[in-house]
């Protein structure tokens, strides 16, 4: 009886023995399998590296990536995603930084002073999104510097015509503040400021281009770049620059538009609507005019570039549209690269001064 119990339990025990290890081996696989099987798929996504981060202040800091492969198919957008907790990743706020260039720059704003930051690059293409290398940093004390001047670089100039040329910046430093505009300033004479031509073109990263238009034929320009905080204005080192002489072939024929977005043609001495932008698209709703009528007719060269002509007018009472009617005195003026031209005339209701520019498509 004694032997029978020893055995009993010498089988039980074997018994036992065996339903744990497969009974824990196939609770193993169960669990590993989803792990093993979800999607860590890489091939034909983007590679890219992080920058290290430098400009650390209280509340911005400068990074940015290295695109090392696009993968399959067209690159969408690149830059930096960062946060408090480790991985960050692509948000709606993130911004995007990929101009093109194999490497670019990320200025991190809004940050909080003396706190640890998460940063890794990534670049996307149609496949999915890919990471960097997660990077972190802590950004300065609030009590260890006060708002200072930021830091900006003038990029150099390029795509220069005989009317227009582009131009940039990089904003090295916020310099503890916030940046509230940067651009590009330029004139005939050195040292151009933010008095002179200056449009806003800070999209909230660190770099940025600016187009310069409107300039002369045959002229040296000086341009620099701008940045802005509560501290004030910095400007980066000025650069110079000469426009193409002007082209003694000029032409109106063919499709203009607005920035508003009126589009028209134009075919010898006329000019006809081919697209409405908000406010003709009233006048037209109010039975005054259709796309195919003349916007500006009866155009004559003066001279060199500059051209007699009528353009359409439109009259509104308490807010109604009523009635057009075409200038009698405008002046067109096509630029020397035969790239837009501008229009000054009075209205034939009130005989107020208008002008409008128009860019060829």
């Amino acid at each position: 009886m004694k032997d029978f119990k020893v055995e009993s339990i010498i089988y039980c025990i074997i018994v036992f023995v065996l339903l744990s290890v497969f009974g824990c081996s196939e609770s193993r696989l169960e669990q590993v399998s989803p792990q093993e099987t979800s999607n860590t798929k890489t091939e034909g996504l983007p590679s890219v590296t992080t920058i290290d981060i430098t400009s650390i202040t209280t509340n911005s800091a400068i990074s940015g990536g290295t695109i090392v492969a696009k993968g399959e198919g067209s690159l969408i957008s690149a830059g930096v995603c960062y946060g408090k907790t480790a991985n960050p990743t692509v948000g709606s706020s993130t911004p995007n930084d990929y101009k093109g260039a194999t490497t670019y720059t990320s200025l991190l704003v809004g940050l909080e002073a003396g706190t640890r930051y998460y940063i890794r690059a990534y670049a996307k293409n149609e496949l999915g999104i890919a990471y960097g290398v997660q990077k972190t940093f802590e950004t300065l004390a609030s009590s260890s510097s006060e708002i200072e001047l930021p830091v900006v670089t003038t990029t150099d100039v390029s795509a220069v015509t005989s009317s227009s040329a582009t131009c940039g910046g990089l904003i090295v430093s916020a310099g503890n503040g916030t940046i509230t505009s940067s651009g590009v300033c330029w004139s005939k004479t050195a040292n151009p400021t933010v008095n002179n031509s200056t449009p806003n073109d800070y999209k909230g990263v660190a770099s940025f281009s600016s187009l310069l238009t409107r300039l002369e034929a045959g002229t040296t320009y000086y341009v620099r770049a701008y940045v802005k905080n509560e501290a004030g204005t910095a400007y980066g080192v000025q650069k110079t620059f000469k426009t193409l002489a002007a082209s003694s072939s000029f032409t109106l024929d063919g499709i203009w538009y607005t920035e508003s977005g009126k589009e028209i043609e134009i075919t010898g001495t006329v000019g006809v609507y081919l697209k409405f932008n908000t406010d003709w698209q009233k006048v037209a709703d109010a039975g005054l005019v259709s796309l195919g009528d003349a916007s500006l007719k009866n155009i004559t060269k003066i001279s060199e570039g500059k051209y007699s002509c009528q353009s359409m007018w439109a009259h509104s009472t308490n807010y109604v549209w009523d009635k057009v009617d075409y200038s009698t005195d405008g002046v067109l003026t096509l630029s020397a690269d035969a790239t837009y031209f501008e229009v000054v005339d009075h209205s034939p209701f009130t005989g107020n001064k208008g002008s409008f520019i128009m860019y060829r498509k």
